[in-house]
């Protein structure tokens, strides 16, 4: 799947779409996924872009949050992997894809981050086995082809490293979602 068609797949769903492009793809979670927990943090409703008209809800469900992104439900299932005391939002879309999102909540804003692009190349040399592979084109992204504990540790590592990140995105805490009246 090419990072165009990944961003294409959540093109319905606003707010997601501010999620894709900070995730770091990982094409085998191996155990990680059981070990995400429901962080309370992130629970309830927030609200994003200029205009203010995409919210977003995440809701408890068993061991994962759902997301309802203005209105719709979001078919994808999310968890958090605590490291250390930095945190990453684990999507796992319905095809059984894994996304990691870096993020933090302090006071009612939600913000996610991206991998600084303009930092490639010094990851690259700190990092030369680290197995992560980078896409090239509209949307840099990257791939950690096998969450095990070699990738953990130097997630754990550059997550701490505010150098490697910047801002994606940065939700407000809101009430609720207003959603519009939908007409069948």
């Amino acid at each position: 799947m090419t990072n165009l068609q990944r961003i294409k797949c959540f093109l319905a769903l606003p707010f997601l779409c501010l999620l894709l492009v900070s995730c770091i793809y990982v094409t085998d979670i191996g155990k990680y996924w059981q070990k995400g927990i429901i962080d309370q943090s992130i629970g309830g409703a927030w609200l994003s872009g200029d205009d203010g008209k995409d919210c977003m809800s995440f809701v408890v469900s068993g061991k994962n949050y759902l997301a309802i992104d203005n209105g719709k439900k979001d078919s994808s299932l999310y968890r958090t992997l605590l490291l250390g005391d930095k945190k990453f939002l684990m999507v796992k879309d319905p095809n059984n894809k894994y996304m990691l999102i870096k993020y933090t909540v302090s006071e009612d804003k939600f913000t996610t981050y991206m991998p600084d692009e303009t930092k490639k190349e010094d990851f690259l040399r700190d990092y030369p086995d680290s197995g992560m592979i980078f896409g090239e084109g509209d949307f840099t992204t990257a791939t950690i082809p096998v969450l095990n504990e070699k990738s953990i540790e130097m997630l754990e590592k550059i997550a701490g490293d505010e150098s490697y990140w910047k801002p994606a995105s940065v939700q407000q805490r809101v009430k609720s979602c207003k959603t519009p009246d939908v007409k069948h």
